[in-house]
Formats: structure tokens, C-alpha cells, sequence
């Protein structure tokens, strides 16, 4: 019996050792991950919208992945209104010390693996794009949301304009 359990031992050590990289191979791993993920179908490159409503497919995505994930900013080029035909977002994940960035809608359906940003999280009371857009009055522009100072702020740019606001309220910042 005793042989028995050796040999069985023996076996599983030596089928694991299988798996190990021989020597002079490098066995770290690779810092960026692509992970497929599902795309909402209604959210296409033709029709640009808001970073709301593509932020539904960016969480449901990321949660799946990650479930402690917190967004902790919104980017995109508005093409007008405040729409872009995607947008960006990236979350941060305390468990994985890690960053994520997912596209919305994205060909390729993928999260990217980022550097934990150390951002404050966005909570869902933040005005969309076409509101800050309209705030500013900047159909085109470049768009940034993250918090400062504890509060959400809509960073727009368009040439040498820029326009911040408070994307609570929607009140101009100086």
C-alpha cells in the first residue's frame, strides 16, 4: 500500500513538473491582458451618443470581469451635441490593484489592463455629455470626466478653449 502511494505521488509530482517552463525561458507574466467581452448591440459606430448610454455596457463588461471595480473616468470626442460615436472608460479595481479601460463600441470587445489610477470613483449622479455640452457651449470637443477635489468635473476642450464644470450641477468652474 505504502508503494502504492508513492508511486501515485510520484506520478502527480512528475506530471506537474510538465508544466513548468524549462530553464532559461522566462515564466513572468505579461503585464497587458484582452479579455473578450460582450458588446451592447444597440450602442454601433454609426450612431454616436452620450457617455451614459454607453456606460451600461462598460460596467455590466467590467463587472463581469472584475465585480470591485469602480469607474473612475469618462473620455471622448464629441462630434456635436455632446455624442461621440464611442467613448472610454476606465474603472479601477481595489482587489486586483489594477486599472481597466474598456471602448464602447469596441470591434475588437476587449478590456485593457491599465496602471491603477489612484482617481476618486464616479458615482452615477453626474450629468451627462449632451448637458455639459450644452453648458459650455462646445458641440465639439474633447471630453474628460473625473472627480477633483471630491466633486465630479466635465473638462472640455476644443483648439485653446476649455471649459470645466461641475458635473453635478452643471455650474461653470473658473
Amino acid at each position: 500500500m505504502r508503494a502504492l502511494l508513492i508511486s501515485v505521488f510520484l506520478i502527480l509530482f512528475l506530471a506537474g513538473c510538465t508544466f513548468l517552463n524549462p530553464p532559461g525561458q522566462n515564466t513572468t507574466l505579461q503585464p497587458n491582458i484582452t479579455i473578450n467581452i460582450t458588446q451592447n448591440q444597440s450602442l454601433s459606430p454609426q450612431q454616436p451618443f452620450s457617455a451614459k448610454d454607453g456606460l451600461q455596457a462598460a460596467e455590466t463588461n467590467i463587472l463581469w470581469f472584475r465585480n470591485d471595480s469602480k469607474l473612475v473616468s469618462v473620455k471622448g470626442s464629441s462630434e456635436g451635441a455632446g455624442l461621440a460615436p464611442q467613448w472610454d472608460y476606465y474603472f479601477d479595481s481595489l482587489s486586483g490593484s489594477k486599472g481597466y479601460a474598456l471602448t464602447v463600441p469596441d470591434p475588437d470587445a476587449s478590456i485593457r489592463d491599465m496602471p491603477f489610477s489612484f482617481l476618486a470613483p464616479l458615482n452615477g449622479l453626474w450629468i451627462d455629455s449632451p448637458a455639459a455640452a450644452s453648458a459650455c457651449g462646445m458641440d465639439s470637443a474633447e471630453f474628460s470626466l473625473e472627480v477633483e477635489d471630491g466633486i465630479p468635473v466635465w473638462t472640455l476642450i476644443s483648439g485653446s478653449d476649455v471649459c470645466r464644470l461641475n458635473a453635478l450641477n452643471g455650474a461653470l468652474l473658473g
